[in-house]
């Protein structure tokens, strides 16, 4: 499912189905490779060193009681074995552990900076009043390596905005790369002429946007704009919801 990858999707059939599959976070990751005694250098070994992780995490795991045993493990990550100044004197697992402390990792990738432009296009919708107007999304295409099939504002050709367009200005973090964003006001008739073609775009009605698949960016901007009604993250809203243009 679009937003669901294999952590999250772990999560959810151990947790909540008892399925016997091991969630590898970062906070496993740590806990299993001080463990081992392992180490990563560079890009080619951290793959390969996930990669470990996974089967190791896969064959501890508790198969009768798969979501205590995750929960368990990532809890140990994320109060005991910390990233810095573990407590190892306290931890259950420090008899069997090859590091007992603090282990070598690869240096962090540096953070790298993009801008970008976005179009917030709103029409009025069926029924009078601000809350009933419609936003036009577009739809991620499959082939992204990066949130495939979520819903995003429509990019722009162009990050610069006019200051009389701007609406706002956001930073956004995905993995390594700063996104600096400008939102630009876009009237409905000039969105081809601005913005880049990408995936399927559709009108949808703001009471409806909180419930679909959308970025993290995407929520952030109509969030910040308060165009996004309080309601609970629950179905998302079918495709043939909303009209395609």
């Amino acid at each position: 499912m679009p937003g669901i990858g294999a952590y999250t999707a772990a999560a959810i059939a151990s947790i909540a189905f008892g399925e016997p599959v091991a969630v590898v976070d970062g906070n496993v990751e740590r806990v299993l490779c001080r463990v081992q005694g392992w180490q990563a250098t560079g890009r080619a070994g951290a793959a390969a060193l996930r990669r470990k992780v996974e089967t190791l995490a896969g064959d501890l795991l508790d198969r009768k009681r798969p979501g205590d045993f995750n929960q368990a493990m990532m809890e140990l990550g994320a109060t005991l074995c910390s990233p810095k100044n573990p407590q190892c004197l306290l931890c259950p697992m420090a008899q069997d552990c090859v590091t007992r402390g603090e282990h070598k990792t690869a240096a962090r990738p540096k953070m790298l900076s993009r801008e970008i432009g976005c179009a917030l296009v709103l029409r009025p919708g069926p029924l009078p009043g601000p809350r009933n107007r419609e936003v036009l999304l577009e739809q991620r295409e499959e082939s992204n390596t990066v949130m495939p099939g979520l819903w995003q504002l429509p990019i722009l050709n162009d990050a610069e905005v006019p200051e009389e367009a701007l609406h706002m200005s956001v930073r956004h973090a995905i993995m390594q790369v700063n996104y600096y964003v400008r939102v630009r006001d876009v009237e409905p008739d000039d969105v081809d002429k601005l913005a880049a073609s990408g995936g399927p775009r559709r009108w949808v009605a703001l009471t409806d946007a909180g419930s679909m698949a959308l970025t993290g960016l995407a929520r952030k901007v109509l969030s910040r704009a308060h165009l996004l009604p309080r309601l609970p993250a629950e179905a998302i809203v079918p495709a043939e919801a909303a009209d395609v243009i």
